[in-house]
């Protein structure tokens, strides 16, 4: 059974003039630009959602796509019947939302990363390139699928704002008792996958504010965000 679930998360402009990236858990507001977000889940019977989205660079209105998709991931109700989470249903609810944005500026897109967990089970999903990483070992590993074109890198053939053949998710099952990073391109992009780990020498909000920092430093020209995950 799973107990309860912890985060702490960091979203910076870095050398924007927007911060187009977000962050947001379910029963809570998005983070604030540059501080700390935190708290634990320890009612899991409704369940919790941990979510990070990224607008899609060069697009119109990329923050808001990103805001509107998790205001629609996260208010979206847990089935009374079997304790499970829409997920298909939620993410489809929420790309219909971000195509409702469209105008004569153009469409605006964002991609999407979640953890989604109850006392049961704990999924991950994403759409486009933000990844989740499993970092409770001395290696950390990748558990999302990059949804890149094989042509341009840079290009995602997957995101929230298009047709619903662009928005289907990759999905994995996670696990109670690790460590998960949730972040945006601009964050591992920019660092070494080995340095991602979550250092158990110091606490999860200094480390995920150095690791913020050290994305900086490494030259990131993105917005760079990140949000570390315990799950007991």
């Amino acid at each position: 059974m799973i107990s309860s679930v912890r985060y702490w998360g960091l979203t910076v402009k870095g050398h924007r003039s927007e911060n187009q990236d977000a962050i947001r858990v379910s029963g809570r507001s998005s983070a604030s630009e540059g501080q700390l977000y935190h708290g634990e889940i320890s009612d899991m019977s409704r369940g919790t959602v941990i979510a990070l989205a990224d607008g899609v660079g060069g697009g119109p209105n990329g923050r808001q796509a990103a805001e509107i998709a998790l205001e629609s991931i996260c208010s979206t109700q847990w089935n009374n019947s079997d304790g499970k989470f829409p997920i298909s249903t939620a993410i489809s609810n929420a790309n219909r939302a971000v195509c409702r944005l469209a105008s004569s500026r153009g469409r605006p897109a964002t991609t999407l990363a979640a953890i989604f967990a109850d006392s049961l089970a704990i999924t991950g999903i994403n759409v486009g390139d933000s990844r989740i990483y499993d970092v409770t070992d001395v290696v950390p590993k990748i558990v999302t699928r990059d949804h890149r074109s094989t042509v341009n890198r840079r290009a995602i053939t997957r995101f929230l704002g298009g047709s619903p053949a662009q928005a289907v998710p990759h999905s994995v099952k996670l696990w109670r008792g690790r460590n998960y990073l949730i972040c945006s391109d601009g964050l591992f992009e920019f660092l070494p996958t080995s340095t991602l780990r979550l250092d158990p020498t110091v606490e999860p909000e200094i480390a995920i504010s150095r690791l913020i920092s050290r994305a900086l430093a490494a030259g990131s020209d993105d917005n760079i965000s990140g949000v570390y995950c315990t799950v007991a």
